[in-house]
């Protein structure tokens, strides 16, 4: 079992990214249209996940929402290209100081 550490809201409302300690990056549809009945996908089903290998300190949306990152404990950012679709490769860059807890965006 793991916790939960990490949570983004997708700018458009519609996904939810969480990062946990087990390495997991996940992305959900929390779309309340599919809260309708006949949903199509249906509420909080999922998405993609990632298994980073690490604890996940931090999720997080570009602003466009076209990126997802992931930030781990073991010094490693990662970026998915979600407009790929949910089989993409993530890229991954490894720092050789400590973990970042945190990171932003910047236009």
């Amino acid at each position: 079992k793991a916790s939960v550490v990490s949570v983004s809201w997708h700018p458009n409302s519609e996904f939810l990214a969480t990062g946990s300690t087990d390495g997991r990056c996940c992305v959900y549809n929390v779309n309340e249209e599919s809260m309708l009945p006949d949903p199509s996908p249906p509420f909080g089903e999922l998405q993609c996940m990632e298994d980073s290998g690490a604890w996940v300190n931090t999720v997080m949306f570009s602003t466009s929402g076209r990126y997802l990152a992931y930030l781990t404990q073991d010094s490693s950012v990662s970026i998915k290209d979600l407009s790929e679709g949910p089989q993409a490769q993530s890229s991954k860059v490894r720092w050789k100081g400590l973990p970042f807890l945190t990171g932003a965006w910047l236009n």
